[in-house]
């Protein structure tokens, strides 16, 4: 018989009915549509609940003639960059338990970079109930929004062309089209202060926004368990952790957060315990692909591919002249 695992649950956040825009957004990714000369395209649809404002459709490459990957955190990080440049950084942000937000292979989830990363940022991540795609639902109505009025029957020329297409749609959506539920109005006629940032963002200033103190801070709320491997070592946060051969018969460990000297302190039932250095915290981490964007010069070749895109649309964003060539 398997072992039973023990329970533990993230820090949560208690679902609150939003007063104003950009307080909270929602964010989720449709399935694939087959884009002739591109191949599959997963949109990442992002809303803000408050005022209906369609904040970015973005177009994530999966495949050519099959699915080949899946939006990873590294779409979603950039998805949310351009969100967050164009419309500043909200309060929160709700989604499902998709892999990338929500560790669903614990029975004690820690949470997943992207979340760390949204913490350090101050958005809190609000996670919707299992199996419940409703908890999201205008951005699901706002998934065949964008499918048929931009993707169906539609032909691109290359990867921009249909970048161009959303974005411009988007300023339609947003600028023109009635809404009934806002009084037949659109929804920046009907909240005009939507247009301003509460909070402004820019990549180059991410590094000096990332606040690691509100990381720990949550951690420090958490608590975990994690069964010992037959070599001694434990697995948290994808960091891999030796506790020694004398800690197999133990079984079960128990960590917590120690936010002063930013470790766990792991313990077992039988008294022992140790402390596990959480070095691997850094901003560097947290913000992946960017902070590499942001210290090695790089410069693309013609003409550019489908994956090129994602490290373009990051040199158009961060200001020419600081290690970036085109």
């Amino acid at each position: 018989m398997r072992s039973y695992e023990k329970h533990s649950a993230l820090p949560d956040q208690a679902a609150q009915t939003t007063q104003t825009s950009h307080e909270e957004w929602e964010m989720d990714a449709r399935g694939y549509s087959r884009v002739p000369e591109l191949g599959l395209i997963s949109l990442i649809d992002i809303n803000d609940v408050h005022s209906h404002v369609k904040i970015l459709s973005y177009p994530c490459w999966v495949g050519q003639k099959r699915i080949e990957r899946y939006p990873n955190t590294q779409d979603y990080q950039l998805a949310l960059r351009l969100a967050f440049t164009e419309w500043g950084l909200p309060e929160r942000l709700a989604t499902d338990h998709d892999r990338i937000f929500y560790d669903e292979t614990s029975k004690s989830p820690f949470p997943t970079r992207f979340h760390l990363w949204l913490l350090a940022l101050g958005v809190a991540l609000q996670f919707g109930r299992m199996r419940r795609p409703t908890d999201q639902g205008m951005t699901e109505r706002s998934h065949q929004t964008w499918a048929s009025q931009v993707l169906q029957g539609a032909v691109f020329a290359c990867y921009q062309s249909i970048w161009q297409a959303l974005e411009q749609r988007k300023t339609f959506l947003n600028e023109h089209l009635p809404c009934t539920s806002l009084d037949q109005r659109s929804p920046l006629q009907a909240y005009p202060q939507a247009r301003f940032a509460r909070r402004p963002y820019r990549p180059e200033w991410e590094a000096d926004l990332l606040d690691l103190d509100q990381v720990r801070t949550y951690l420090v709320k958490g608590h975990w368990f994690r069964k010992v491997s037959t070599v001694g070592t434990i697995s948290i946060g994808r960091q891999i952790y030796q506790l020694g051969y004398d800690w197999r018969s133990d079984r079960d460990a128990e960590l917590h957060f120690d936010a002063q000297a930013n470790h766990f302190v792991c313990s077992t039932p039988s008294g022992k315990e140790k402390f596990l250095p959480v070095d691997w915290l850094t901003k560097e981490e947290l913000m992946g692909e960017l902070a590499q964007f942001q210290k090695i010069p790089f410069q693309f070749a013609l003409p550019f591919s489908v994956n090129d895109w994602r490290p373009l649309f990051y040199a158009q964003e961060y200001p020419l002249g600081r290690g970036t060539t085109l």
